[in-house]
């Protein structure tokens, strides 16, 4: 009896030891949000729903009159680059000289000759815009910096625009005057002025 009490007194101390402590489980620290990086979107220039007009000024032989023609467009891109809390334009444009049109045959072979179109048969314009542009806006009025290159010549270019974009597609309008002299083209003054007047009207659509 006296055994049976010890071992009972026994198995209660043991069982009032202490017992070890659990293994910590490691804090878990909540991973830092997603930064969501915006996409710039990107529109194809439609070579058929675009077009370069320009003006002419006649001088000397020509008087006063005005010379109008068109050339098109040979694709390229306007591209929207995410800058702060909108966008910056990105415009790259290829001009075809040989879809130059002239008012008359004449005018449009010594159009072709003064610009050398066999030997550079392509402008190239590329240009940014000074401004950030926010998409919410229906109408953007903006101008777009950057170079001309024309007849193998490279010069600035200051360019403004207007822009709308709707359904994927982006219409843009643009004007200026360049003088020709400034590209080195050798223009028959007594026939027409250096300064020829360009109207831009790009269509582009949404990259997929």
């Amino acid at each position: 009896m006296r055994r049976l009490m010890t071992f009972v007194i026994l198995m209660l101390i043991s069982g009032c030891a202490a017992r070890p402590a659990p293994t910590p489980r490691p804090t878990l620290t909540p991973t830092s949000a997603f930064t969501v990086v915006p996409e710039s979107p990107r529109y194809l220039i439609d070579n058929e729903r675009s077009i370069l007009r320009y003006t002419a000024f006649g001088q000397g032989l020509l008087g006063f009159a005005q010379i109008p023609g068109e050339f098109k467009l040979k694709g390229r891109t306007v591209t929207l680059v995410p800058e702060g809390e909108g966008f910056r334009v990105k415009l790259e444009m290829v001009i075809d000289g040989n879809t130059a049109t002239a008012a008359n045959g004449l005018l449009l072979n010594t159009l072709r000759s003064i610009l050398e179109i066999e030997v550079f048969p392509f402008a190239y314009v590329s240009a940014d815009s000074t401004q950030i542009v926010s998409l919410t806006e229906e109408s953007l009025s903006l101008t777009l910096i950057g170079t001309l290159e024309l007849h193998g010549h490279k010069r600035p270019l200051d360019l403004p625009i207007s822009l709308s974009i709707k359904d994927g597609i982006l219409k843009g309008k643009g004007t200026i005057e360049l003088d020709l002299n400034e590209y080195e083209v050798n223009v028959p003054t007594a026939i027409m002025s250096s300064r020829i007047k360009f109207e831009a009207e790009i269509v582009a659509v949404v990259s997929p």
